[in-house]
């Protein structure tokens, strides 16, 4: 699709033209899976992308935050490439024990085998626990947690402060 054509799609979308909407859809959609699945390595999540991407332009266009693009291919791509990325970093997020490859479990069996540790763990309440299990175990940011939980920032470094408290206290004891 030459820069013109690009242009005047865009145009067309701003005043609810539905065939300059699927004369974009029709030229990338395609173009946008192949690329997110050297991304994101899942045929789903690659059309996930793809129309995820193509929403975030088509909503741009009639918002009139893109009057005009010198360079479409460049600025498509970029899109469906940051569309991937966000993908990616939001599934990454969650990593489930399945999923872990056997060695890091072993691994992680041993250094949790120390019955003390869960036990004391173990007698924490839920919401401090989430906190402990996804600062410590699965390594969030204290940003991510606050998100996650929908706790403010003050209360999440807190509750970690208090749990590492009450973890040493219950250690000792044993």
């Amino acid at each position: 699709m030459t820069k013109e054509t690009f242009n005047d799609c865009l145009l067309k979308i701003r005043t609810g033209d539905k065939h300059a909407t699927e004369a974009i859809y029709n030229e990338y959609y395609e173009k946008f899976k192949f690329t997110a699945m050297f991304i994101l390595h899942s045929e789903s999540l690659s059309e996930d992308a793809a129309s995820f991407a193509l929403c975030k332009i088509f909503e741009n266009a009639v918002s009139n935050k893109i009057l005009s693009v010198e360079y479409p291919s460049s600025y498509m791509y970029k899109t469906i490439r940051n569309t991937a990325f966000d993908i990616l970093k939001a599934e990454r997020k969650f990593v489930s024990l399945d999923d872990v490859k056997e060695p890091f479990v072993s691994i992680e069996n041993k250094i949790l085998n120390r019955v003390s540790v869960r036990d004391a763990i173990a007698k924490l309440p839920p919401t401090d626990f989430r906190v402990v299990e996804m600062f410590y175990l699965y390594r969030f940011k204290i940003k991510d947690i606050v998100e996650e939980l929908e706790l403010p920032e003050g209360t999440v470094k807190w509750r970690l402060k208090q749990c590492r408290k009450k973890l040493r206290k219950y250690l000792k004891e044993k």
